[in-house]
């Protein structure tokens, strides 16, 4: 399950990426040689019109070959990478993220519409002296709206909770077949977040059931929430990477190729939706990671690309076998990052796992 998984996540990832650069590049007439997923030896090819389409031996990565990609390839001919204006080359660099943000909001549009659970904002059991019980919520209330605004989830209740500590809000209730209206004053109070930041929030003190609902949307509503979710995904995971340089998120929680395989795994585990959920996720972390302007990612394309359109003039040759080569060092060395934070995480979950272990075998000593 894990393999299958893993290969298939990655499959439409890369697929999907390479397609952006490969539909940019037909777009503007530049030859595109061959499309390959994966890397390293190749395991299967066939041959369509002018390009080779390949499957590839190692599946971390793919690649499109265009014609002439390269200053010692290119001989001058339209068709060719290099024949083309900076700005054209920026466009064929920048059409892969791009390709991965639009199958994050593809995959969340189908998902969407298909229709997703969500936890219902039905209060389990209500905290003593907390503003809630004040207020006079009871256990088994349905929160419907909140200051007039429709309430679809509990994670969308808690959010606008979160977002008003000390202001009084309206709660539209049901309580058996009565529809009441009650008035609270979310408690200010310190929590952290996901990524162990301390922030104030607002809480009224409920508790969430268990009970969800499949909750289906228009196609147009659906888009939008699409739009809204990858933006948010966006923004979390550039935040993300903000702590982690400036220190105040460890490289550990770094995820790679193993880390990957294993997560693929359990949501595939859990079924269809979860599974599209990551591939969706992880899209939007690929885009991300492209851009950066490092050699031998798009970013970087598109900083060379944009420095030669300034300077109206290419790199020479060899500046940019230099500028690949500490490209392809830089790579090197993050993705043996990675895989030590994998290798290093398994080993750690293992131990925790022996030891429980140890600990329910170990016998009881009792006294005489």
């Amino acid at each position: 399950m894990t393999i299958l998984a893993t290969l298939f996540v990655l499959g439409v990832l890369i697929f999907f990426h390479e397609l952006g650069h490969f539909l940019a590049a037909k777009a503007i007439k530049v030859k595109v040689e061959r499309f390959s997923l994966g890397f390293g030896p190749i395991l299967f090819r066939w041959k369509k019109k002018e390009t080779e389409y390949a499957i590839s031996l190692i599946p971390f990565g793919g690649y499109v070959k265009l014609a002439g990609e390269s200053l010692r390839e290119c001989k001058g001919s339209k068709d060719e990478f290099y024949s083309r204006s900076p700005g054209e080359r920026m466009f064929i660099a920048l059409a892969g993220p791009i390709m991965s943000f639009l199958l994050a909001v593809g995959i969340f549009f189908l998902l969407y519409c298909v229709g997703l659970p969500f936890l219902m904002p039905l209060v389990s059991k209500v905290l003593p002296d907390s503003p809630a019980e004040k207020a006079g919520l009871k256990s088994g209330d349905l929160i419907l709206e909140i200051n007039g605004r429709k309430i679809q989830s509990w994670n969308e209740m808690a959010e606008i909770i979160h977002k008003n500590p000390g202001k009084k809000i309206s709660l539209k209730i049901k309580r058996g077949k009565d529809i009441l209206t009650l008035f609270v004053v979310p408690k200010k109070t310190k929590t952290k977040d996901i990524f162990g930041e301390e922030k104030e929030v607002g809480v009224i003190g409920i508790l969430s059931g268990t009970k969800t609902v499949i909750r289906r949307f228009p196609p147009w509503k659906a888009f939008w929430m699409s739009v809204k979710e990858t933006g948010r995904l966006c923004k979390l995971f550039i935040h993300a990477l903000k702590l982690l340089f400036t220190g105040r998120l460890s490289f550990r929680e770094l995820c790679g190729p193993i880390g990957i395989a294993k997560i693929a795994g359990e949501e595939a585990r859990q079924g269809l939706i979860p599974l599209l959920y990551l591939i969706g996720f992880i899209s939007i972390n690929l885009g991300i990671i492209n851009l950066f302007p490092l050699p031998m990612l798009d970013g970087g394309y598109l900083l060379i690309f944009g420095v030669e359109r300034l300077r109206k003039r290419p790199f020479s040759e060899k500046t940019m076998e230099i500028i690949q080569e500490i490209g392809i060092a830089i790579l090197i060395f993050l993705m043996l990052l990675v895989t030590y934070n994998d290798i290093w995480r398994l080993a750690k979950e293992r131990n925790a796992k022996k030891i429980q272990k140890n600990q329910l075998e170990k016998p009881l000593h009792r006294g005489k």
